[in-house]
């Protein structure tokens, strides 16, 4: 059974005492009083279901309560949520400063110290340097991997553990993984709704790699036109690169050669307008190797016609 920890004990009897209610009535069929005083004294945990018995008996939504958690922790949760988000982007040398001012042993949720673990072993993968056997172990054990395929509903950092994870899968030619997220990101879940354009395009970056990678050309064409119309029609227009990229790839390996070039130059424009000039020089290098053509003089000589 889960267990709540013992910060939750200070912070319920701070609400209690706001609303006035007494000890007594607060905790009358759900705990005892004397447990309840050592709950609040930080010498007992409780349960999950006596926590919710306890946050409805004041009449409050535990989303709410959530809520309050997070804004009593503010300083130390923003600074997580900042840290995750740089560990993401492999911004591995800002992450690892941010992280190391996070007071551990002060994260409240058990959510938060899950987002602490998870961040740090991104930062240690990217340290690193490669894709090690301990990284992908550490992240299967951190978010119960398999049994977490079978989750109705996981959060955002359990799906971004999960795309990273898939590359270790797909390189074995399965697709379990694939499949999750795909039926997460394509669905009206709150991670479908949740993901940012950074968030959105790794995921579909993650299974459009995998396809190709196990040569179903056809799915990963699928997967990057989805994927495409689903970031322009949340208003982004960057970072749409590796996906038009891989459907250019995809519709060479299908034989569609035309449409293969005319997305090719598509990314070369794209690149020349939002893109860097190592991006340019990496996936130019790349389209002409595949596509046997000079993606300048092709465009120039569309221009001219």
């Amino acid at each position: 059974m889960n267990h709540i920890v013992k910060d939750y004990g200070r912070i319920i009897d701070q609400l209690r005492k706001d609303r006035k209610i007494s000890r007594q009535d607060l905790v009358e069929d759900i705990m005892s009083l004397r447990n309840y005083q050592r709950f609040v004294a930080g010498e007992v945990k409780i349960t999950n279901q006596n926590l919710l018995n306890i946050v409805d008996r004041m009449r409050m939504d535990i989303n709410i309560f959530t809520s309050y958690i997070n804004e009593n922790s503010n300083n130390e949760y923003s600074k997580l949520i900042d840290a995750r988000k740089l560990a993401v982007r492999f911004k591995t040398d800002e992450a690892r400063i941010l992280l190391a001012t996070v007071d551990k042993d002060n994260l409240v949720l058990e959510h938060h110290k899950f987002i602490y673990e998870a961040t740090s072993i991104i930062i240690d993968r990217s340290l690193d340097g490669n894709d090690t056997s301990d990284f992908y172990a550490r992240i299967e054990t951190l978010i119960n991997f398999p049994e977490i395929l079978n989750y109705k509903a996981i959060n955002l950092t359990e799906f971004n553990l999960l795309v990273l994870l898939n590359a270790k899968y797909y390189r074995k030619r399965d697709r379990k993984i694939i499949d999750f997220l795909y039926m997460n990101i394509t669905s009206k879940t709150y991670i479908s709704h949740t993901q940012d354009n950074y968030g959105l395009n790794l995921c579909f970056t993650s299974i459009a790699k995998g396809l190709y990678n196990m040569e179903e050309y056809t799915d990963c064409l699928q997967i990057c036109n989805e994927g495409i119309d689903m970031i322009k029609n949340k208003h982004y227009v960057t970072g749409l690169e590796n996906l038009i990229g891989y459907k250019a790839l995809s519709l060479n390996k299908l034989l569609q050669h035309e449409k293969a070039i005319e997305t090719a130059t598509l990314l070369y424009m794209y690149l020349k307008a939002f893109g860097t000039e190592l991006q340019q020089e990496v996936y130019f290098a790349s389209m002409e190797k595949n596509l046997n053509i000079k993606l300048k003089d092709y465009v120039k000589l569309k221009r001219e016609l």
